[in-house]
């Protein structure tokens, strides 16, 4: 998970190194909280395909290298998911003023009135939630999705109360559309309610419009930030789909036959194909296509991150505004480096990389006369 500065200059004038050594924070959205640049979420993995004691080493091992933001839902393995995180989080003897613990409400249980946006099931699910991490408090709760069914004020409403109860520091969404965001923001602003600060979203290489488009006017105009998901695109950017479904990995699970068929797909196989050649510039670099999908992406996002395994975990985790194997020559300084991802020929556009290191794809693909030399 990746908080976000969505969005240029502001987020980026706020960057400062302070905890662990290496490790970048920045403000969540314009809310004046500290996150670390990448997060460590549970989904599928906490209560479910990883062990207790996996699931603590993994934590462990993000806290220790800098991460503060960690992320859970009350639907997450139904709940085993925050039970574990707040299991770790108690033996551990953390802080926890030094941990930034989001979690999400919508869907809480089968009964009509245990999923949704209205007051009440945001008031009892949090409350729930609170009871499974064993916390007072967590530090951001999120709207999982859009509910038509729920007047937008008796959300913005609920979302303050639990807010000025203590229960939540901040609120935000996830997967709701800019316009649906903005009406919450207008709501909130006329009625003296407390906005969101930001919006979950999937971002990665495959799947880039709302975080590179949309989000940086909401961004510039009413402050709402970014905290993206998903940033291996559910493992795929990581190639191991690359021969087929390995077993144990996320599409071999019962209940994700939808990544099995987006993988086997047609569109599926086209993205394998890029990958491939992706990978020949990751090998350039001397780093792993998940360091270059991450480590890509730090100066300008803090993406949550999923992590199956300590193997998958220790690839990516970055250093100052690059993965640990990408030089620093290639990262973060805007000019010149990978500041976005590669290669419009593969269908992956918008990266600025040094001309040099595109020549071979510039020989096979001539590029329109009016592409700026070394931008793809």
């Amino acid at each position: 998970m990746y908080p976000e500065s969505t969005t240029g200059s502001p987020a980026r004038l706020s960057l400062r190194q302070t905890g662990s050594p290496g490790m970048i924070y920045r403000n969540l959205g314009k809310s004046g909280l500290r996150v670390s640049c990448l997060g460590l979420g549970t989904w599928v993995t906490f209560g479910g395909q990883i062990t207790d004691e996996m699931a603590e080493q993994l934590m462990t091992l993000a806290y220790d290298n800098g991460i503060n933001l960690f992320d859970t839902a009350e639907v997450y393995a139904a709940g085993k998911a925050e039970v574990v995180l707040g299991n770790i989080i108690k033996k551990k003897g953390w802080r926890r003023s030094s941990l930034v613990i989001t979690t999400k409400v919508f869907w809480g249980g089968k009964a009509e009135t245990e999923r949704g946006l209205s007051r009440k099931h945001i008031i009892e699910g949090l409350k729930a939630s609170l009871e499974r991490l064993q916390l007072e408090y967590v530090d951001v709760v999120f709207a999982n999705r859009p509910d038509p069914n729920t007047p937008m004020e008796e959300t913005v409403r609920a979302m303050t109360h639990v807010i000025n109860q203590g229960m939540a520091m901040y609120w935000g969404t996830s997967r709701w559309s800019s316009m649906e965001i903005m009406e919450a923001y207008s709501v909130a602003r006329q009625f003296n309610l407390i906005p969101p600060i930001c919006e979950q979203a999937e971002y990665h290489m495959f799947q880039r419009e709302k975080v590179e488009v949309q989000l940086p006017e909401l961004f510039h105009k009413i402050g709402v930030g970014a905290m993206t998901w998903s940033p291996l695109a559910c493992g795929i950017v990581s190639g191991k789909y690359d021969s087929g479904i390995p077993p144990y990995s996320r599409a071999s699970l019962k209940g994700y036959q939808w990544l099995k068929d987006k993988i086997l797909s047609e569109e599926g196989r086209r993205q394998q194909a890029k990958l491939k050649e992706l990978q020949a510039i990751a090998e350039r670099l001397g780093c792993t296509l998940p360091q270059l999908a991450i480590g890509n992406r730090a100066g300008d996002c803090s993406p949550r991150r999923t992590s199956g395994g300590l193997e998958h975990l220790g690839h990516p985790l970055p250093r100052p505004a690059v993965a640990p194997g990408l030089p620093h020559s290639w990262g973060g300084d805007g000019q010149g480096s990978l500041s976005t991802w590669a290669i419009s020929p593969l269908g992956i556009v918008g990266a600025r990389v040094p001309p040099a290191l595109l020549s071979p794809w510039l020989a096979r693909h001539p590029q329109p006369p009016d592409r700026e030399a070394g931008t793809l």
